[in-house]
């Protein structure tokens, strides 16, 4: 009778004392935190992304031939800039490698979205039975390789490239759930805010 009160008062006590909270200290290395190199890495994981997400809308001013188009927009910055319209072959304006119409360029421009959306809620879904820093690493990781063979989907025609684009996009979409899952989780709530800021930072410094 006398280890059952025993027991009892043992559980009650458990049950009494706090949960760990997000406000505990990280582990450190001198001034260093841990929480400080999630930081880091969600920074440049998002900085990369972000790259990879634009790098072609840039890129494709470059690779569409546009001499056979209705598009003027090169002759008229050059009339802007005072310079003689008939200069414009001199300065490879029209000298891209692809003959892609104005249609193909945009989807071609939104392949991309295509695939991230589809992604995001299943990413969600991932990211807690996994956990995130694995499904986080792995679409930073394979949409940054699949950038490597977008010159080659490009030459084998539009509809290989669209499909590049779409797998990139699917592997970035449980990007944002990941990073936000694991802020709640790593962040000490004091300064969540601070470093989620931080974070998000690298979306808009590429």
């Amino acid at each position: 009778m006398g280890q059952d009160t025993e027991t009892k008062k043992q559980i009650e006590a458990e049950a009494k004392r706090p949960a760990p909270s997000s406000t505990t200290k990280p582990s450190s290395v001198g001034f260093w935190y841990s929480t400080y190199t999630f930081t880091l890495m969600g920074f440049l994981g998002n900085m990369l992304i972000m790259s990879t997400r634009v790098d072609l809308s840039v890129a494709i001013v470059a690779m569409v031939n546009t001499s056979g188009s209705n598009t003027s927009l090169g002759v008229e910055c050059l009339e802007e800039e005072g310079s003689d319209p008939g200069d414009a072959g001199s300065n490879d304006i029209d000298g891209g490698e692809f003959n892609w119409d104005e249609q193909t360029q945009g989807l071609i421009l939104s392949a991309y979205l295509f695939g991230f959306i589809s992604t995001t809620l299943v990413g969600g879904m991932l990211t807690e039975k996994y956990g995130g820093k694995w499904i986080y690493g792995l679409s930073v990781f394979c949409s940054g390789a699949l950038g490597f063979a977008l010159p080659s989907a490009a030459r084998l025609g539009h509809v290989a490239l669209v499909a590049v684009r779409v797998m990139q996009g699917a592997f970035q979409g449980p990007i944002f759930p990941c990073i936000y899952a694991m802020g709640v989780k790593w962040m000490p709530l004091q300064e969540k805010n601070r470093l989620m800021t931080a974070v998000n930072a690298g979306i808009r410094f590429m």
